[in-house]
């Protein structure tokens, strides 16, 4: 089975860091794993009309320095690097910060294995107070001390109706990095099942990162986003992108996750403007006092529409956006494009142990491609579509059913077997 189309996509609003007043620090929590350092990657701009020199420095859990090296930028220029790249005899695990003594540089992380999964997060900004307010079915918060001291942090889970489900305090030392894995159900935390978001406040400020799946967006695939500094939180969100219904048989839907910061009730008003910028569409919203919602946005109309977003509230208000084209509906028939097997094959002919005629065979069901099969599948209405590469036919099912909230019943003797 082919497809040109992501299982689950996802996009954040992300706002850079600038500070200015003469000097940059880029905190990126998002765990790199030396072993695989190659599978994470940064890249900063630099506005500046003077060339930038950026300092990249790795840190263990522990707060100890593992590896330091600069990079110059050139004037309105850009650099992208590897961890591997970056720091080519670091072996401990951790967490990476930039510093410059300009102001003004951004920086983005991007992570994965590149074939099946790749997710990107902004720098994430330091602050005492930081809100969460999209949880999965799995979810995991990185948090990072930036300072050289030690601080102490009081981590909440809370219910949409802003109760207390779990508080968790921890110390973390200066430079320090831990990795709070809250939710991977039905697995790990299952007397937390009811929380919908997380507060975390410390005794200094920190970075965090959080790393969220089975909300709309299926593992591998992770959807990443920077904690939300509660100090800064406005009454104001605008979403610059927003997709929803079919687009050449392929169903997106648009997902939000609001949260309501005030000690007031609030009336939340989201708005989709189209992108002409005419025909804006309004629903209403109430969130009682620490209250969130995480549920899907429908405007009134039909077809596929593709706008921005606005949200209004009377207080200060947290959220976040998740587009995913996960579209498999109860009643989707599963088609193959080809027979399953070509790789096992392969592998055996790499061997030199497979016939003259399957090997002929197996060149010219590669060398197929997959245009007649993809007129087909826009004729039957496609809702969705995906590969089945490392994670085989099963794998790659699960994805589907699990960004799509629904089972997939596979008849095994209609499976086509090369």
């Amino acid at each position: 089975m082919k497809g040109n189309v992501r299982l689950a996509s996802v996009v954040f609003v992300l706002v850079f860091p600038v500070i200015a007043i003469g000097q940059t620090t880029l905190n990126f929590p998002l765990p790199v794993d030396a072993a695989s350092g190659s599978q994470v990657g940064y890249a900063l701009v630099n506005p500046n009309r003077a060339p930038a020199i950026v300092s990249f420095k790795s840190y263990d859990e522990v707060g100890a320095e593992t590896g330091s090296t600069s990079v110059s930028i050139p004037a309105g220029g850009q650099i992208s690097r590897l961890f591997s790249e970056l720091f080519t005899n670091t072996t401990a695990n951790g967490w990476v910060q930039a510093t410059s003594s300009a102001s003004g540089v951004q920086g983005f992380t991007l992570g994965g294995d590149f074939v099946n999964n790749v997710d990107g997060v902004a720098s994430a900004s330091a602050a005492v107070d930081q809100v969460f307010p999209l949880m999965g079915n799995t979810t995991a918060i990185v948090v990072t001390n930036p300072t050289s001291y030690q601080i102490s942090l009081t981590m909440k889970l809370l219910t949409s109706g802003g109760a207390e489900v779990a508080a968790f305090d921890f110390l973390l030392p200066g430079r320090g990095m831990t990795i709070k894995p809250l939710l991977d159900l039905p697995y790990i935390g299952s007397e937390y099942a009811a929380a919908r978001y997380v507060r975390i406040t410390g005794s200094d400020a920190f970075s965090a990162t959080a790393l969220v799946a089975q909300y709309l967006i299926a593992k591998p695939e992770f959807a990443l986003y920077n904690g939300i500094d509660v100090s800064k939180a406005g009454a104001v969100l605008n979403f610059p992108h927003v997709v929803s219904g079919d687009l050449g048989g392929i169903m997106y839907e648009t997902a939000v996750a609001l949260t309501n910061l005030s000690n007031a009730d609030q009336s939340v008003t989201i708005t989709f403007t189209p992108e002409s910028g005419f025909g804006a569409k309004s629903i209403q919203v109430f969130l009682t006092a620490g209250a969130t919602i995480r549920e899907s946005v429908s405007f009134p109309g039909s077809g596929f529409q593709n706008g921005w977003l606005q949200v209004r509230s009377g207080g200060p208000i947290a959220g976040v956006m998740v587009v995913t084209n996960a579209g498999a509906r109860v009643g989707d028939r599963l088609l193959l494009t080809k027979p399953i097997g070509t790789a096992l094959l392969a592998t055996v002919a790499k061997k030199g142990e497979l016939p003259e005629v399957e090997l002929r065979a197996l060149g010219e069901c590669m060398r197929a491609v997959n245009a007649t099969a993809a007129r087909a599948a826009l004729r039957l209405d496609l809702r969705c579509a995906t590969d089945i590469t490392g994670f085989g036919l099963l794998g790659h099912a699960s994805h589907i059913a699990r960004a799509s909230h629904v089972t997939l019943r596979i008849s095994v003797g209609r499976v086509p077997i090369r």
